[in-house]
């Protein structure tokens, strides 16, 4: 993912994952599935992110030497940080592939959306279920830190809080928003 800033870019890998209250009721449960991720790697040029996904190799005492696959895009495409009202938007399209397939189909990657997303305070206590380890959590400079005012979770506003390692961000529906869709919990417009 490339973040844009005036003047230069910053690449970005994210991971992303589900997660689910859980409930007795099975459909209750999809319906409150959220998918939460956070900023694991910045760097300047695209060659030094790229670089980590390649294929990994680590031994262990039990199994001897293990390898891990490469990892391989599931799509390619365009997006913004968009601030509408009082929200901000990950609006994106996929270009490659031109038609999505099962790979996109299995991770709920749809052709074009627009996700209402928020970043999660580093200094406040996570929901169950989410977050990092105190270690990993986002270390954020005073003057980002300072947009929080004590909440929990904020606009991604400015878009320089995906410039630090460890932001968590997700989804957010804020009071009478419509939706028109809804992909794994996500709401799309």
């Amino acid at each position: 993912m490339l973040s844009g800033k005036t003047g230069s870019f910053s690449c970005l890998r994210c991971s992303s994952g589900a997660v689910s209250i859980s409930s007795t009721s099975h459909a209750w449960r999809r319906r409150y599935e959220r998918n939460w991720g956070f900023v694991q790697k910045v760097a300047r040029n695209a060659d030094q992110v790229e670089a980590e996904l390649d294929r990994i190799t680590y031994a262990t005492k039990t199994r001897g030497e293990r390898h891990l696959a490469p990892a391989r895009p599931a799509g390619e495409g365009v997006y913004a940080i968009v601030r509408h009202e009082d929200h901000t938007h990950l609006a994106f399209a996929l270009e490659l592939p031109t038609k999505p397939g099962d790979v996109q189909g299995e991770l709920n990657i749809p052709q074009q959306g627009s996700y209402i997303i928020t970043v999660r305070n580093p200094e406040q206590p996570a929901p169950p279920g989410i977050g990092l380890p105190d270690d990993e959590k986002a270390e954020l400079p005073q003057r980002l830190r300072a947009r929080f005012r004590g909440r929990r979770f904020v606009p991604v506003d400015p878009p320089d809080f995906l410039d630090c390692e460890g932001t968590e961000f997700g989804p957010s529906t804020p009071p009478g928003f419509s939706t028109s869709r809804t992909w794994n919990g996500v709401t799309t417009r």
